[in-house]
């Protein structure tokens, strides 16, 4: 793609030049900024890290550019400060993630209508003066209806002009954002991954809901540390979407089998028990040892009157159920 470039006039009379082109995340959103582009046989300064490197008093000989690691400043200055390498992380376009200070309320702002009246207040003209005296001012055209503007994290519509004045004050502050290289995000999956394994293999379904719960706070937790103490950006929506979707699944197959399971020992005791018993064990399977237990019982005798010409035409399941709804009756009427 050829530049497009300004015109010869205002080239001229400016201390430098840089590019604007900047591109959204695949959301839409915008988060980062290319430092420097590419063209030809040279690298191009964009026009906020031109601005940077010349308050810093940094010429394109002392400019480090690592693709993929970082952009380093030999010997940045700021004025009256003390010489030092600025080391900025930017990813293999070059692009540095930009750590916003705020909303677009946030930053200073100066209208052109309030500047222009101060020509005829001389006093206020120089209240300005000492208040803008060795900053640096963005000016751009932010009036209602400007093209200009576009989604930011902090805002729905922003002017990109607030976008280059947040890469500015992220260089001068230091203040860099860095997202994990893909080899150290895939083991931290691996590691959340693993202890979801380790759950659901050792857990109960109880430990591990619970376990789900603490791990996925846990990990909320570290990302927001991380963010607000280190500048360093993980993964929230793909590591998160990974663990619910497998806890749900875990957990839907724990029951379907239990269901199972309780439904094959319900049967089981059927065969054996009165439906009182029956779901006496069901609600109280701790009631199962398999130990011998020392108990003062009751034992019923009854004789059942035609009993076998009644059963004759019967199947068995039809005798287990006239058997056990006899049985049940009886005990009521033991037990009253």
């Amino acid at each position: 793609v050829d530049p497009l470039m300004t015109f010869k006039a205002l080239a001229t009379a400016a201390r430098g030049l840089g590019f604007l082109t900047i591109e959204p995340d695949r959301d839409g959103v915008f988060r980062r900024v290319p430092l420097v582009i590419r063209y030809l046989d040279g690298y191009y300064p964009s026009l906020p890290f031109r601005i940077v490197c010349d308050y810093l008093g940094v010429p394109p000989d002392r400019i480090l550019v690592r693709p993929g690691n970082e952009v380093v400043l030999e010997g940045a200055c700021r004025p009256g400060g003390i010489p030092h390498d600025i080391h900025i992380p930017v990813d293999n376009r070059g692009n540095m993630l930009v750590n916003f200070v705020g909303p677009w309320e946030r930053m200073r702002h100066w209208t052109f209508a309030d500047i222009y009246r101060l020509g005829e207040d001389r006093e206020e003209l120089e209240m300005w003066r000492e208040d803008l005296a060795g900053k640096i001012a963005v000016i751009s055209d932010v009036s209602t209806g400007a093209a200009d503007v576009r989604p930011v994290p902090t805002d729905v519509n922003y002017p990109l002009s607030g976008l280059h004045a947040n890469v500015i004050n992220t260089i001068l502050t230091e203040r860099f954002l860095r997202e994990l290289p893909v080899w150290k995000t895939m083991g931290l999956e691996a590691v959340l991954m693993g202890l979801l394994l380790a759950l659901s293999v050792y857990g109960s379904s109880r430990l591990f809901l619970l376990g789900n719960v603490f791990l996925v706070t846990g990990y909320l937790l570290v990302v927001a540390g991380l963010f607000l103490g280190a500048g360093i950006i993980l993964r929230v929506v793909q590591p998160l979407t990974a663990v619910i979707a497998t806890a749900v699944m875990v957990t839907g197959y724990r029951y379907l089998n239990e269901a199972r399971q309780k439904e094959v020992l319900r049967r089981s005791f059927e065969a054996y028990f009165p439906p009182s018993v029956v779901r006496k064990i069901m609600a109280h399977p701790e009631m199962i040892v398999s130990g011998g237990q020392k108990k003062e019982l009751t034992i019923l005798f009854s004789d059942i009157k035609n009993f076998t010409r009644y059963t004759a035409n019967l199947s068995p399941d039809e005798i287990q159920k006239a058997l056990n709804e006899y049985f049940e009756a009886m005990v009521e009427i033991v037990f009253r």
